[in-house]
């Protein structure tokens, strides 16, 4: 979904202090439930990556693959994820890419 190896992918054993309450998901849902929750979550991630980097790169959404950490254009042009990150976070807008979601 994000264009990276799954070496790049930080997982954080979150409790309260750092994530919304959940009642949980237990016995085999666990998978299905979460790893469902974490796919949206990323595709929201990618939405915004993929408008930032159509930004910079003056396309449009629809013409920029994710793929190898970073961005490119039908014509070939690339930004890295990390300079979309910082494009995002210090410039236009200061918005953090961050993807959220849930599943039930």
């Amino acid at each position: 979904v994000l264009g990276v190896p799954l070496d790049d992918i930080v997982v954080y054993a979150a409790d309260t202090d750092m994530t919304p309450f959940d009642t949980g998901a237990y016995a085999s849902s666990t998978t299905y439930i979460s790893g469902m929750a974490v796919k949206r979550a990323a595709e929201e991630a990618r939405r915004q990556i993929v408008e930032r980097a159509a930004l910079m790169l003056d396309e449009v959404p629809g013409g920029i693959e994710l793929r190898d950490r970073g961005a490119w254009s039908t014509d070939g042009r690339s930004v890295t994820l990390a300079e979309i990150a910082l494009h995002s976070l210090h410039q236009a807008d200061q918005h953090q890419i961050m993807g959220t979601a849930s599943y039930v």
